[in-house]
């Protein structure tokens, strides 16, 4: 592509911006008509680095790096709004109780930790896309990020051995290497239990895996003590908090479990026995319900939009997308995970019944999988005049979307980076100007 038209913008922004697009669009246009690509392309290193750095100092680049902080502000406060409102509607379904005091909710950040070398390497070269997570976790809503620190009970979906077999999170180049970045927000909901009853579900889970285990074993109270032992200490050797001076925190077991049923933990990570790692399983599926709803919720930060809006500037598709005209759409995303494929359906009916939601463009991938087998109902809800991306799965098809090495996010979006090396470095390094990374 020689030059960018502001007819290519109108397209590629889409509603990147709803309430300021505007801006982005007068600003893009007035960049690229005093820079074209054509221009970029053949432009001397040194010529490059002088244009990015008064590009870097225009008060319309500084106006648009602001409206992209308060949108992220702005998009967090709705998308908590809209998780309520999906919350509300799995209630009158009858998938979660209209009784607050059945329900436990616990709001949580996600944090992703980064190699820092690799992004350092990446923007040495002239790559201004994210690199790819070592690790996800959660953790408290107001924890700064500074302070934030990993351990293995808050990361899920990850090769818990490999990352923490020192005992801290570390990259190839050491642990001061990794690097944090928040990710977005997930709130879950589940059955409410006293810290008594979710210890009496742990002694019932060990109780009954050590009747199937440690039938040898003739006294009760040393077949469960056996048990427990063999539980605990393989589970400790990964989770120290399970453990306190040597006394057994049942609350922090009962999270373990918890993780295992929805497989955000694998447990044969954690449990080396193949025979008791079998019954455990099936002992913690009959007494650990799954959640009544996962609803993450995230916001496009500027390395994101970046990939995004280049994409859609020169009309990149993977394999798996319909071929057409791209436009930068999903700014703001809602992932609604339940527990069975009927209760998506039935969200998905209600949400054409809320007052305030229009919904569009519905996607059918659960009848329909896509060619690598994943699986998840979209559509577009649009509040206001703000469009939300919204997916909403099962706990398996989340597992199967994060884990799968077909499906899995890493595999897509190298897909998405390779489709971007047709792109030349200098149109990407003014992008990633404009947007202040």
């Amino acid at each position: 592509m020689t030059n960018f038209t502001r007819e290519d913008f109108e397209r590629a922004f889409g509603s990147v911006s709803v309430h300021n697009r505007p801006l982005f669009v007068d600003t893009f246009t007035q960049v690229f008509s005093a820079h074209p690509p054509e221009d970029l392309v053949g432009m001397p290193p040194e010529t490059l680095d002088l244009v990015v750095s008064e590009l870097a100092k225009r008060a319309d680049v500084r106006r648009v790096q602001d409206v992209i902080a308060e949108e992220v502000v702005h998009g967090e406060e709705s998308l908590r709004h809209l998780a309520a409102i999906s919350f509300g509607q799995l209630q009158k379904l009858g998938i979660a109780p209209s009784d607050k005091r059945k329900i436990y909710y616990k709001p949580y950040q996600e944090a992703w930790a980064y190699c820092g070398t690799d992004v350092d390497t990446k923007r040495a070269d002239g790559k201004f896309e994210p690199s790819m997570p070592i690790a996800k976790g959660l953790f408290e809503p107001r924890i700064p990020l500074e302070n934030i620190f990993f351990m293995p009970e808050n990361t899920f979906y990850s090769d818990l051995p490999s990352l923490y077999m020192d005992g801290r999170l570390a990259c190839q180049h050491g642990h001061r290497d990794v690097r944090l970045r928040r990710a977005g927000a997930l709130h879950v909901y589940r059955d409410k239990a006293t810290d008594t009853e979710l210890t009496s579900r742990v002694r019932r889970i060990i109780k009954n895996t050590s009747d199937r285990t440690h039938r040898g074993i003739k006294s009760d109270g040393r077949r469960y003590e056996t048990a427990e032992r063999d539980i605990i200490d393989e589970l400790y050797e990964m989770f120290k908090s399970l453990k306190t001076v040597g006394t057994i925190n049942y609350k922090k077991v009962y999270k373990i479990f918890e993780w295992i049923v929805r497989e955000n933990i694998d447990i044969s990570q954690v449990i080396e026995n193949p025979e008791l790692r079998k019954i455990l399983r099936e002992e913690i599926e009959k007494y650990v319900p799954l959640p009544y709803a996962a609803i993450r919720v995230r916001v496009k930060g500027p390395d994101g939009e970046v990939l995004k809006v280049l994409r859609a500037l020169y009309n990149l598709t993977t394999g798996d997308e319909q071929d057409g005209t791209k436009k930068y759409k999903d700014k703001y995303g809602l992932r609604i995970v339940v527990p069975r494929v009927k209760d998506v359906f039935e969200l998905v009916k209600s949400f054409r019944t809320v007052v305030g939601l229009e919904v569009t463009n519905p996607e059918d991938y659960i009848t329909n999988p896509k060619p690598n087998g994943y699986r998840s109902y979209h559509m577009d809800l649009i509040m206001g005049e703000t469009p939300y991306d919204l997916q909403i799965r099962t706990h398996q098809m989340d597992r199967d979307a994060e884990k799968d090495p077909k499906q899995a996010h890493e595999s897509v979006f190298r897909q998405k980076l390779m489709s971007l090396e047709i792109v030349p470095v200098s149109v990407k390094r003014v992008v990633a100007t404009v947007y202040g990374i």
